[in-house]
C-alpha cells in the first residue's frame, strides 16, 4: 500500500512540475499562469479539458503561420 501512495505522490508531483513548466514558458500574466497552475493541480482531468478548450492562446498559433507565410 505504500508503494502505490508514494507512486501517486511521485506522479502528482512530476505532473505539476510539467504543468508549472509549461504555462510559465508562455509568457501570460502572473495572475492568469496562477489560476490556470491551480485549476490543473485540484482538478487534473477536468482542469486539462478546460484548458485544452479555453486556455490556449488562439494569437500564438496564427503567429507562427504568419512566420511560416513570411519565408
Amino acid at each position: 500500500m505504500s508503494h502505490l501512495v508514494t507512486l501517486l505522490t511521485t506522479l502528482l508531483a512530476l505532473y505539476a512540475l510539467v504543468v508549472g513548466v509549461f504555462l510559465i514558458s508562455e509568457n501570460r500574466r502572473p495572475q492568469t499562469t496562477l489560476a490556470w497552475m491551480l485549476v490543473l493541480f485540484f482538478a487534473p482531468g477536468i482542469g486539462v479539458l478546460a484548458y485544452i478548450l479555453f486556455g490556449r492562446d488562439r494569437k500564438a498559433f496564427s503567429k507562427q503561420s504568419e512566420l511560416l507565410t513570411r519565408d
